[in-house]
């Protein structure tokens, strides 16, 4: 990630330029591509038996999403949405998240 809170790999909504701001995984039978900065959770979900459909990182420009099977929407908050504290780590609101 750049110090914007954008995806170094990512060059804008479905990868016009090349492929290479994804990771292709064997996922559910087939290959999907998938935006590289979230790549890696929407592999942990799909092994954990969480089916993902789709997704999108938001490529530094919205929140990501990851649509899952059961029709419950994942929201990947972009970084300058979520408040932090100076060495990085991040503020829960009261009573945690919900």
């Amino acid at each position: 990630m750049t110090p914007a809170g954008r995806c170094d790999r990512c060059d804008g909504p479905g990868g016009a330029k090349t492929y290479a701001n994804q990771a292709c995984l064997p996922l559910g039978g087939r290959v999907m591509c998938i935006d590289w900065c979230i790549h890696q959770i929407v592999a942990a979900l799909n092994a954990g038996g969480v089916k993902t459909l789709a997704s999108c990182c938001g490529h530094g420009t919205e929140d990501g999403l990851i649509h899952l099977e059961d029709g419950r929407v994942l929201v990947i908050r972009r970084t300058e949405d979520v408040p932090v504290t100076r060495d990085g780590a991040v503020l829960l609101p009261p009573g945690g998240v919900r």
